[in-house]
């Protein structure tokens, strides 16, 4: 959290601070439209606003812009010690070492390629 911090405190402050201002309106205007009362109107501000300022945040931590489509497929983990896990990942999506065998973690779950 303090890296998130220290990054959003890099960013020009003025394009923050209108990204933030506009997408709190709107998420306030939904609830407002849909008939939400003033606490429910200010909580959607907060969280339309605070989500831009996140967003912003790993943007700038990660130098990744975040994705913001809904999956296309169905979920599954993305931390296994098995591969055979009714969550886990398809079985490509493990990464091997030149003998054929899952490469591991050093906390014991699979490694993704």
């Amino acid at each position: 959290m303090r890296q998130l911090c220290e990054a959003v405190g890099d960013m020009p402050h003025d394009q923050i601070v209108a990204k933030a201002i506009l997408a709190g309106a709107v998420g306030g205007m939904a609830v407002a439209a849909s008939g939400g009362g003033k606490d429910a109107v200010t909580t959607g501000f907060l969280l339309g606003a605070g989500m831009v300022i996140v967003q912003d945040g790993f943007q700038e931590m990660t130098d990744h812009e975040l994705d913001g489509r809904v999956s296309q497929g169905e979920g599954y983990c993305m931390s296994v010690t098995w591969a055979n896990v009714a969550c886990a990942p398809p079985d490509i999506a493990f990464e091997r070492d030149a003998n054929g065998n899952y490469v591991k973690n050093p906390d014991g779950t699979l490694a993704l390629d």
